[in-house]
């Protein structure tokens, strides 16, 4: 961390040296205007990065590229406690690249930061409709496959919707959240319903060593179903969290796959 931020400033060094120069002959160079704002940014200075990008914004005729300063401005409001300026930088650029999700997933933000969960829900659920762009110039991944569900599943723990918290949680961990052991835990303890349902997914060949374990636990008066393909597994049946997945063998992300759809599960072991 420390060498990354050291290139960080001898970057602002450089730039604070050549950039201006440019500038100065030039008042309209968009280009140098958004490198030194962004610079600025990367550096935590956001005062200055603030001012860069406000200058930067009336000259841009790229909104591609407006539409990244406006976040990165939008940033910088927040981080100094300018929510006001924020929201209405954000808003106001939404039209600039609208296929990306990353700027309503920052409005959404905003109102967590004013604890209004309401509006905060309302700015996550429009992320979640945004495909992924397919020109990749400054899309940020996560915005446009688990992030918005991931910060669904904490509104709604806010909100105490727990139902609704989890669901979007296991959708997240289908989505490749790096999360995905805090969310398994939370649903766990505050989803306790007691299992009554097993679902195994076994690979082929290892029925022999595992029937043992499944007459234990049929004599405890579980629900037992055994499959050997993901897509045999059934539709779930009762509460969330009343499931649990048991997997036997290597299925690499069909594990996910199988809880995405299975939304039903408490918790899944390998």
């Amino acid at each position: 961390a420390q060498s990354r931020a050291d290139r960080s400033h001898q970057r602002l060094e450089l730039a604070e040296r050549c950039v201006p120069p440019r500038i100065e002959a030039d008042p309209k160079d968009a280009r140098s205007m958004f490198y030194l704002a962004g610079t600025y940014f990367d550096c935590r200075r956001f005062e200055t990065a603030r001012d860069w990008f406000e200058r930067y914004m009336p000259v841009s005729e790229w909104p591609h590229e407006r539409y990244q300063a406006a976040m990165l401005l939008t940033q910088c409001y927040i981080n100094l406690g300018d929510l006001l300026n924020a929201r209405a930088t954000m808003s106001r650029h939404l039209v600039d690249n609208w296929r990306r999700a990353e700027g309503w997933i920052l409005l959404g933000d905003i109102a967590v930061a004013e604890f209004d969960w309401r509006q905060a829900e309302w700015w996550y659920k429009c992320a979640t409709l945004k495909e992924q762009p397919v020109d990749p110039l400054f899309v940020e991944v996560p915005a446009h496959t688990w992030e918005p569900h991931y910060k669904l599943y904490r509104t709604y723990q806010a909100l105490q919707e727990n139902q609704k918290a989890a669901e979007h949680g296991m959708m997240a961990i289908s989505l490749g959240t790096t999360k995905a052991n805090e969310v398994i835990c939370w649903t766990k303890n505050h989803l306790g319903y007691k299992e009554q349902k097993i679902v195994c997914l076994v690979d082929r060949g290892q029925m022999s060593f595992i029937q043992p374990l499944i007459d234990e636990w049929l004599h405890q008066g579980k629900e037992v179903s055994v499959c050997t393909l993901a897509a045999d597994v059934p539709e779930p049946r009762g509460p969330l969290g009343a499931v649990s997945l048991v997997l036997f063998g290597e299925f690499g992300t069909e594990c996910l796959i199988v809880a995405h759809r299975l939304i039903g599960i408490r918790s899944w072991n390998r």
